[in-house]
């Protein structure tokens, strides 16, 4: 579909820079743009946009890899390193 949006030329202007830093095409930056208001708006009780929830899910992922791997150390173990490398006090 095909849809025609004036802007005034200083959202313009903000919209090709972001885009451009991005390296993004703006048509299609803008298309993303407006697919997550709709979707903020279709959702309103959704703290987090879609973005953040792929991040999230990635993240995730990373985490269940790493731990399948045996990449990981107990969060108590951070902890208490964290403590004594920065005189901090015991939790």
């Amino acid at each position: 579909m095909t849809l025609t949006i004036d802007l005034e030329p200083e959202t313009l202007e903000r919209l090709r820079a972001v885009a451009a830093a991005r390296g993004e095409d703006p048509n299609h930056y803008a298309a993303a743009a407006i697919a997550e208001k709709v979707d903020r708006d279709a959702h309103p009780d959704s703290v987090v946009s879609a973005d953040e929830i792929a991040a999230l899910h990635a993240g995730v992922e990373r985490g269940l890899q790493a731990e399948a791997e045996g990449r990981y150390r107990p969060a108590a173990d951070v902890f208490a390193d964290m403590e004594a490398r920065y005189g901090l006090p015991a939790s």
